[in-house]
């Protein structure tokens, strides 16, 4: 984890981020953390707060490091009823780390607000 953080500090002069965050896939938010002080918990949960979203969708800059997206992902895998979308990952792990199975996380994605996600 502390390797994805020093090469944050390292690129932290560009206009990446290893985490972006968004509701619909157009508006992204940047989130720094690098100084690991939980920004992306801060970020996740102001972005839950304020769009009212059944939907996060997680990117990073580095597809090379995608130490940030499975951290955030570890995090909203702990807030009931939101689906997660992390395309850079395998639907397996990210379904895993939702608690569901892969069947059930692609149902979820269907429809996001829908009976089905609420039994998860």
């Amino acid at each position: 984890m502390l390797g994805w953080l020093k090469r944050d500090r390292q690129n932290s002069g560009q206009d990446n981020a290893l985490l972006w965050i968004s509701t619909n896939e157009k508006d992204w938010q940047k989130v720094d953390d690098s100084l690991g002080a939980g920004e992306y918990k801060n970020a996740i949960d102001r972005l839950l707060r304020e769009s009212d979203t059944d939907v996060v969708h997680l990117f990073s800059s580095y597809p090379d490091n995608l130490e940030s997206v499975k951290v955030a992902l570890d995090y909203i895998g702990h807030i009931c009823g939101v689906v997660v979308v992390a395309k850079q990952l395998p639907e397996s792990l990210v379904a895993e780390k939702m608690g569901v199975d892969v069947e059930f996380y692609r149902e979820c994605l269907q429809d996001p607000d829908g009976p089905v996600w609420e039994v998860g």
